[in-house]
């Protein structure tokens, strides 16, 4: 096997960034956590695959929980500072949001999530073809213009909602994508990577072997001749091509049109 890299370093969205040398100083500034759902049931089988290897210390892979929210946390929202609350748990009345309707002003923003979307995600879990046909029906609406049309609910109660449960824009996704998104992160255990996530990209380029990756390697055009693939690119300025007899494409698809 042949890895062609497009940067310097393996890993994608999964970036650790060490502070200094000493224990616990770094930062995952992409990929942090990994919920424990049946979605990633293929990770966990691949962490515990490298787990049996006898790997370097500095690739060994353990999982530790990852703790989202504590007790000692302060969360500032709207101008209004929370000690020990995580946002979700947040009401209109407790961050003073003007123009919420008095129905809505002792409801968390989590119990507000999931009335506008727990009957999709009840009919998922019980039978996923059924439940995705019936979310299907509204694949044209945006999140938000499902809650204001559908739910009739005030642009203030989607606002606060969308402030303390999600980030800027997101209900601009289809009400489809933020439903799946939910089913996604919606669980209460989660683990990641001691001594960080790289450990994982890591520990797999080891098993490869890095006389087998080619860094810095864009490819820009595949050829398919007599049951072969050939794969050109350019590397410092030099193109280069090679050879395979089959060839897995790991970038994103508007990329891949471009190739």
């Amino acid at each position: 096997v042949h890895i062609i890299e497009g940067s310097e370093r393996v890993g994608g969205r999964i970036k650790t960034h060490f502070f200094s040398h000493e224990d616990n100083q770094y930062f995952e500034a992409g990929a942090m956590r990994l919920p424990d759902s049946s979605f990633h049931k293929l990770t966990f089988e691949l962490i515990h695959y490298l787990q049996k290897h006898n790997l370097p210390s500095d690739k060994r892979i353990d999982l530790i929980p990852y703790v989202l929210s504590t007790s000692g946390n302060s969360t500032f929202v709207h101008n209004a500072q929370c000690n020990g609350s995580s946002a979700p748990n947040l009401t209109p009345a407790n961050l003073g949001w003007g123009g919420v309707p008095l129905e809505f002003h002792s409801q968390t923003a989590r119990e507000l999530m999931w009335a506008a979307i727990g009957h999709f995600i009840e009919a998922l879990d019980l039978d996923f073809e059924s439940g995705f046909q019936k979310l299907l029906q509204y694949d044209d609406y945006s999140f938000r213009l499902y809650l204001k049309e559908k739910l009739s609910w005030p642009t203030s109660v989607i606002d606060f909602v969308e402030t303390t449960t999600s980030q800027t824009n997101q209900f601009q996704l289809s009400c489809t994508e933020l439903v799946m998104q939910n089913m996604d992160f919606n669980t209460e255990k989660w683990w990641t990577i001691d001594r960080g996530m790289n450990r994982l990209p890591n520990a797999l380029a080891s098993l490869v072997g890095y006389n087998n990756i080619t860094f810095n390697a864009r490819v820009t055009g595949l050829r398919e001749e007599d049951g072969t693939v050939t794969v050109i690119g350019a590397r410092f300025g030099k193109e280069f091509s090679k050879t395979f007899d089959h060839v897995i494409l790991a970038v994103p698809p508007p990329a891949l049109k471009m190739i």
